[in-house]
């Protein structure tokens, strides 16, 4: 009885919780739901790691119910959606899920979420996306000709700048899936719950294949603007795959420099993060090839045979 107690109580504050971080957005003109999404999924993220995925969906349930009378149909959206991501990570976390599987699907999540709202919902969410794509390709046009710059023949602007739209809506997932695992961690150390200890970075290491995936996108978006496809949809899926890999790229690569830093230096942890950053933004390209490298070859295996604290952290 006392536990079906707590479990109410429990159930009833993750959502007078919710209530208020809605009436705090209301108030403020939905600046928590554009700039700290992230935040939405963190009650929903207790409750399900303490009680698990049946107790869970009543409360998610509930939370949805909530924000029917206090909110808006974007924001309904948002919170259904961020609470769904938060009660999928806090049941991981109950079950024993390993880390990278929570990290993948909070990732993918995200992403999902952030393309709905942004290209299928966009009108229902008074966001006209061609307009913005017109309004870019007009400041682009413009900067051109004041700079006497020009683009290659093969390049649509709006195409371009619209599949530029669509991988950043698609990154911005990402990141704020990243940033809800790590924001749940400090907060399962803060309230002395049991968490699986982080792994390493240098312990970490995608599949092969999904380097030449990366590099095949690469050249892929190479050929599309060089050598346009006549079919236009065919055009900007393959521009899109190729972002999406060059981006794929560039993180490794700055993954690749943080392990190759922490290796040979490894008391200047602190700043390895910061210098492979800088060189990410010096050297896009460079980096996506180092990245390439990093993850077909057997340079990882080297790095950590030439570290005499892998065998500790794993």
């Amino acid at each position: 009885m006392n536990k079906n107690v707590r479990q109410i109580t429990d159930g009833a504050m993750m959502c007078a919780i919710v209530g208020v971080l809605l009436l705090v957005d209301r108030q403020f003109g939905g600046i928590l739901a554009d700039y700290l999404l992230f935040l939405f999924p963190l009650p929903m993220v207790f409750f399900s790691t303490k009680y698990g995925w049946k107790p869970s969906w009543m409360v998610l349930t509930a939370m949805i119910l909530l924000s029917l009378i206090v909110s808006t149909p974007q924001t309904i959206f948002y919170v259904a959606s961020e609470s769904f991501l938060g009660l999928v990570y806090g049941a991981g976390v109950h079950d024993n899920w390993d880390q990278h599987r929570l990290v993948v699907l909070s990732m993918i999540i995200g992403a999902v979420v952030n393309i709905v709202s942004t290209v299928l919902l966009a009108s229902l969410f008074g966001y006209n996306l061609s307009a913005e794509v017109s309004e870019y390709t007009d400041i682009l046009n413009q900067a051109m000709s004041q700079t006497g710059t020009t683009l290659a023949a093969g390049i649509d602007i709006s195409s371009f700048i619209t599949n530029i739209i669509v991988i950043s809506a698609i990154l911005s997932g990402v990141l704020e899936g990243l940033v809800t695992h790590l924001i749940a961690r400090l907060m399962f150390k803060r309230l002395h719950m049991h968490v699986e200890p982080a792994a390493p970075i240098q312990n970490y290491f995608p599949a092969k294949w999904l380097g030449y995936v990366g590099i095949a996108g690469l050249v892929a978006y190479y050929y599309s603007i060089y050598r346009p496809l006549s079919n236009s949809i065919a055009q900007n899926v393959m521009q899109c795959l190729g972002i999406a890999g060059f981006f794929y790229l560039v993180v490794m690569g700055v993954i690749g420099f943080m392990v190759t830093g922490i290796v040979m230096h490894p008391k200047s942890r602190k700043w390895i993060g910061i210098v492979a950053f800088l060189v990410m933004l010096l050297a896009a390209l460079p980096t996506a090839i180092f990245g390439f490298l990093y993850v077909t070859t057997d340079m990882h295996q080297k790095m950590l045979e030439g570290d005499p604290n892998a065998a500790k952290n794993g």
